[in-house]
């Protein structure tokens, strides 16, 4: 009997079934032999069986799910949540289930790295490296080492918010030389275990949100506050005093504002000596600020705030939702939110208390310039315009 151990077969060798296979026996004669007409003889072996090349991948990819930063009031549980300008992973593993093992001896359930060529995944959008260092364009196939479990990528701020598909391809050792050509079909979803794919594929369903943040009370109109928000009485110029929701900045890390300067306002969140038990009387207004991440897809983009109102009882540990109602001349207890709510209170953004920098001002008309042609005459210079959104709509 013939025994040959630790045969390989070549990794050019691509997927194929059933292939013959062929063998011969040489005898070369030894020295010394007598009366021999051939130095070396052969004879070819006869039965044997034929041999499959299937080289097994698997692809049961994952992308995190960023829940803890997920604003949306419905989240869907669908699709993992990106959120913008957030670290995000994918995790494209090397072990799961591929042919049945009991049919299969050999494949089954288990790892497969080292019949691995190389893992990618395509982004239908731009990311960047988690150190930011590298960018990689929207739909560019990237090249994860075999051994790399978890990656992590950066999501850039302009990415329109809404539904996407990231696409993954493990692709095995022995794989044709053109698969980067190659198509989706001609890769296997999960596993390639039918031989005549090369490739296992998987797609992952995720979701960009946008974000709200940074929520602030710049100033109250109460003169009791007037020395909290300006530096001397009559001034406009700010102390950049704001009270804040807690003391955590959008990314969890401290902002360095210690909590009584922050909502809600209440006895003992005035800083001046004598003021201690001061809060905020009825009937005067507040200014307040806060900051979005997120695509504008239209010249009616906007935010709409609803306020809801409740009663905490003074050790704050009861809180009770209550409807709010109001008196005009000419009707008396009107609730907040219903259908006879129709006083109308405009905000100016231009407002010299509420110091929104210039540059920002002109930020935002330079924008509605260039993007949204039909809402300024088509002869206006740029600057123009500028002048004419400062002064037109904001004082």
């Amino acid at each position: 009997m013939l025994y040959s151990p630790y045969n390989y077969i070549p990794s050019e060798k691509t997927n194929k079934k059933d292939q013959p296979s062929t063998g011969q026996i040489r005898y070369t004669l030894a020295d010394g032999s007598v009366e021999a007409e051939e130095e070396e003889l052969a004879y070819d072996i006869a039965g044997i069986n034929t041999v499959t090349v299937h080289t097994p991948v698997v692809n049961y990819s994952l992308v995190s799910d960023d829940q803890p930063h997920n604003q949306k009031t419905v989240p869907n549980m669908n699709r993992s949540a990106l959120i913008l300008e957030r670290p995000f992973t994918v995790r494209m593993p090397t072990s799961g289930q591929h042919l049945d093992v009991g049919s299969y001896p050999g494949y089954g359930n288990r790892d497969y790295a080292k019949y691995f060529r190389i893992k990618q995944v395509r982004f239908p959008f731009d990311v960047y490296s988690e150190d930011r260092t590298q960018f990689y364009p929207r739909n560019t196939w990237i090249d994860v080492p075999v051994y790399v479990l978890d990656t992590t990528f950066y999501l850039p701020v302009w990415v329109d918010e809404g539904g996407y598909q990231v696409q993954f391809r493990n692709i095995a050792e022995n794989a044709p030389d053109d698969f980067e050509s190659m198509s989706r079909s001609n890769a296997q979803p999960d596993a390639n275990t039918d031989l005549t794919y090369h490739l296992a594929s998987d797609e992952v369903s995720v979701e960009f949100i946008g974000r709200l943040y940074d929520f602030e009370i710049t100033d109250i109109a109460d003169y009791n506050w007037e020395l909290v928000f300006r530096r001397y009485k009559g001034s406009i110029a700010p102390t950049w005093i704001s009270y804040w929701t807690g003391t955590q900045d959008i990314d969890g890390d401290k902002r360095g504002n210690y909590s009584q300067f922050t909502v809600p306002i209440r006895p003992g969140s005035h800083p001046l000596q004598g003021y201690k038990n001061v809060a905020v009387k009825t009937g005067y207004h507040f200014k307040f600020d806060f900051k979005t991440k997120g695509n504008m897809f239209g010249p009616r983009d906007g935010i709409r705030l609803t306020p809801t109102f409740d009663f905490v009882s003074k050790d704050g540990k009861t809180r009770v939702p209550v409807d709010l109602y109001y008196s005009t001349n000419q009707r008396n207890f009107i609730r907040i939110g219903s259908a006879e709510d129709q006083v109308k209170r405009f905000v100016i953004l231009n407002d010299r208390m509420r110091q929104v920098p210039g540059v920002q001002l002109r930020d935002t008309a330079t924008y509605k310039y260039n993007r949204y042609g039909e809402i300024h005459p088509g002869m206006m210079s740029e600057q123009a315009y500028q002048e004419y959104y400062r002064d037109k709509f904001l004082n």
